[in-house]
């Protein structure tokens, strides 16, 4: 069962996981040679990512991100913004409108959490609400350019730095 601690301004979260000897030494390796490499502060690569390659990277993203929470069940991550992000940005770039209901279903939290999110989301302008024109019920939700611009941006960069981590 996870465990709670509070030290001071951090909180850690004590979860029983079970590596042998070669998992924790392969993971060693992994963070020294992150450290060595020093990918997070490389520069950003020049060549293009087509759109669909990088929402082909937002939904293995947004997997993993479901695999980790049934690795570890007692743990919350809770980050339905980010969830709703790439979800919205996988969404725009096959070209799908996505409905309030379908949106408040990819951030995998109660539907009140997300539509708190997803208002302050548009309140931000980083989302827009249109009204579906066949169906007066029901609005619709996307990206502001500049939010697509941003996802964009931050998921060649990412996957930059996840190809060169596993050099």
């Amino acid at each position: 069962m996870a465990s709670m601690l509070d030290n001071g301004d951090d909180c850690l979260v004590e979860v029983p996981i079970r590596l042998s000897l070669a998992e924790i030494e392969r993971l060693i390796r992994m963070v020294d040679r992150a450290r060595r490499s020093d990918i997070m502060s490389s520069p950003l690569p020049t060549a293009e990512v087509s759109s669909e390659r990088l929402a082909t990277f937002a939904r293995f993203i947004l997997a993993m991100r479901r695999h980790r929470e049934n690795v570890f069940p007692l743990v919350e991550f809770g980050e339905p913004a980010w969830d709703m992000l790439l979800d919205l940005y996988v969404q725009h770039v096959e070209g799908h409108k996505v409905s309030v209901s379908s949106l408040c279903t990819a951030a995998a939290v109660p539907p009140t959490t997300a539509l708190r999110w997803m208002d302050a989301m548009v309140g931000r302008g980083h989302f827009i609400r249109s009204h579906d024109p066949n169906d007066g019920r029901r609005v619709h939700v996307g990206l502001s350019p500049a939010m697509i611009s941003g996802i964009e941006s931050f998921l060649v960069d990412m996957r930059h730095r996840a190809l060169a981590a596993l050099r």
